[in-house]
């Protein structure tokens, strides 16, 4: 059996790879799945926000992402939030990134859950329905949109896996650099996540990414 960082089963085998290794590797069984590509989360945010969303950039941002970002609160629009979430040349690298991207998922969900928001739905599900793979059915997805809109949830919790102090750094040849992780303990702590015991959970670091 070979070593591959986890983003790997997705290039090897699509959504359906990624989700087994999932299943057999942190015993996460996720049912539905939605991928979009950089083109559609640049539209996507460009019809939930023309006027851009508001972020604080921490640094001066440029290597590798596209566009030039300074530092400060500012309003980004698609293509310069996307640049803002694939930055990871500097100290943090992957946990810098993984970080940032958790706060562009809250940002935006506040956005879509607006009352603004809501309203742009229909235009914002058919400008970004073409850059999007997904398996759910049209009607499954239109309803879920609408339970949320109608139902808005009061906070997104994220976390980070693997959490703090349950892993470390490999070097595997042909692969690079990845992280060996305690999957028994990442396991409980998705656990725990899912069925909201927040007891049960440790201060994550970063998730299995490319390097």
């Amino acid at each position: 059996m070979k070593n591959y960082k986890i983003n790997t089963a997705f290039y090897l085998g699509g959504p359906e790879l990624l989700r087994e290794t999932l299943k057999n590797n942190f015993d996460l069984d996720v049912e539905y799945y939605a991928i979009i590509d950089f083109t559609g989360f640049e539209k996507m945010v460009d019809v939930l926000a023309p006027d851009g969303i508001e972020i604080d950039v921490e640094k001066n941002m440029s290597a590798n992402i596209g566009v030039s970002l300074d530092s400060g609160l500012q309003k980004l629009n698609g293509k310069e939030l996307l640049g803002y979430a694939r930055f990871r040349k500097d100290a943090e690298a992957d946990f810098g990134r993984v970080r940032r991207q958790q706060q562009i998922i809250k940002t935006m969900s506040n956005e879509l859950l607006s009352t603004n928001g809501a309203l742009k739905l229909p235009k914002l599900i058919g400008t970004v329905q073409p850059y999007v793979q997904t398996n759910f059915q049209s009607a499954d997805l239109f309803n879920l949109v609408k339970d949320i809109a109608l139902e808005p949830p009061q906070t997104v919790e994220t976390l980070t896996i693997p959490v703090e102090n349950s892993y470390t750094n490999v070097r595997y040849e042909g692969v690079g650099m990845a992280l060996d992780i305690d999957f028994e303990e990442n396991k409980e702590v998705i656990k725990s996540f899912l069925e909201g015991d927040s007891t049960g959970l440790v201060s994550g670091e970063d998730a299995v990414s490319e390097g």
